[in-house]
């Protein structure tokens, strides 16, 4: 066949190990860590959280503003 369908099948084949735990992973699976600065504290997570979304009709009409 294609190589690109031999390749895919490979992946495949792989992924399937990998998942019955039969091979490890290539490439790390973990997050990066992030860095105090750029972490949004508890109560900043909750303020944007807790704001309403905007209704339809308003959400439409910034879109047509901003076209224009």
């Amino acid at each position: 066949m294609s190589k690109f369908f031999d390749e895919l099948m490979e992946s495949v084949q792989e992924m399937d190990e990998i998942l019955r735990r039969e091979r490890r992973a290539s490439s790390p699976t973990s997050t990066p860590k992030t860095d105090d600065k750029t972490t949004l504290s508890l109560e900043q997570k909750r303020a944007c959280y807790d704001k309403p979304l905007p209704s339809r009709e308003s959400a439409l009409e910034k879109n047509r503003r901003n076209r224009n």
